[in-house]
């Protein structure tokens, strides 16, 4: 089976799987992904953890200062099959 990977950004970002077989969707996810690497039978995607206000009152980071998120997922399962906790070092 044949796969296709969106993402979409603002304010209602989405990550989906598309089945082209069936040409729907077979899952999504409502995660902002920043960035995603594809392999023949799985795929990774980084998101941004959110940011409390309190922690952003404190730090005054920038969106790209924030710590993240690897999901590894197989082709096909909604359920990731690894994560990965991501920091931002202090500099």
């Amino acid at each position: 089976m044949e796969y296709l990977v969106s993402a979409s950004r603002g304010l209602k970002s989405q990550l989906s799987l598309w089945s082209l077989s069936k040409l729907s969707v077979s899952w999504s996810y409502k995660l902002q992904a920043e960035a995603c690497a594809m392999g023949v039978f799985y795929f990774a995607v980084l998101t941004l953890l959110p940011q409390s206000s309190k922690c952003a009152e404190l730090t005054e980071t920038k969106r790209d200062g924030r710590d993240g998120v690897i999901l590894l997922f197989k082709a096909g399962e909604p359920i990731p099959v690894t994560t990965w906790s991501v920091k931002k070092p202090f500099e």
